[in-house]
Parts: structure tokens; C-alpha cells; sequence
């Protein structure tokens, strides 16, 4: 079970880069672990965050830093997910990006809890 409390990303303050979060790590050949890169980069890309790699997480919009946390709880490939205040700060192209991924994750299996004051999309993808 993971929980991202939205006000509080837990970000380490130099650089945004998903290479900062904590990544799931792999297992090599070898037996040795290495920080997985590549999950980390696919999942900027799908929530379009690729070109703030560089970006000081306090240079970023509301909704960015929403995708961000929510890119950041996705890479740990958690199996039940408690999401507080998911959607503020999202414009509308950005909470159907949402719900389409909270929608494909509940195909997946996962078991997703939100609070919210967003009535609206509640009620649409509840």
C-alpha cells in the first residue's frame, strides 16, 4: 500500500528529474541493483513531464507537481493506493489523463481510495 499526501512530495531539493525519486531498482545479471532509468523516463513521458527534468520542483505548476506525485507513487508498483486530493490543481485534459490511468490500474487489479472535493469527477469515475 502506498499513500502521497499531495501538499507534501517528499522532493529532494536540487533537481526534479525522476532520477531523484526513489526509483524501483532492478536486478542485473551480475546480482548487483541498479536504479530503474528507464521506468523512470517512460513514466515522465506518459504524464508529460520529460522536458522539466532540470526544473527545481518549486518552479513547477500545480498540476505538474500533481502528475509528479503521482508518477512517484505509480513507480512503486503499489497494489493499493490512497490518493488525497488527486485531481487540484489539474486542468480538465489532465484529470482525464488521471482517471484514464486510475481506470487501467483497477483493470490491473490495484484498489484505489480517494478523497476529494471534486464532486464532478467523483461522480464520473467512481
Amino acid at each position: 500500500m502506498q499513500y502521497v499526501p499531495f501538499g507534501d512530495l517528499g522532493f529532494n531539493i536540487s533537481r526534479l528529474g525522476f532520477g531523484m525519486m526513489r526509483l524501483p531498482k532492478v536486478t542485473l545479471p551480475d546480482g548487483s541493483t541498479a536504479l530503474d532509468e528507464a521506468r523512470a523516463t517512460a513514466m515522465a513521458e506518459r504524464l508529460e513531464l520529460s522536458g522539466l527534468y532540470d526544473s527545481h520542483p518549486y518552479d513547477l505548476s500545480g498540476g505538474e507537481t500533481q502528475r509528479l506525485a503521482i508518477g512517484k507513487l505509480l513507480l512503486r508498483d503499489a497494489n493499493v493506493l490512497l490518493l488525497d486530493e488527486p485531481t487540484k490543481g489539474l486542468d480538465a485534459y489532465a484529470k482525464l489523463q488521471l482517471a484514464n490511468m486510475l481506470k487501467g490500474l483497477c483493470k490491473e487489479g490495484a484498489a484505489i481510495l480517494a478523497v476529494t472535493h471534486d464532486v464532478d469527477f467523483a461522480a464520473q469515475y467512481a
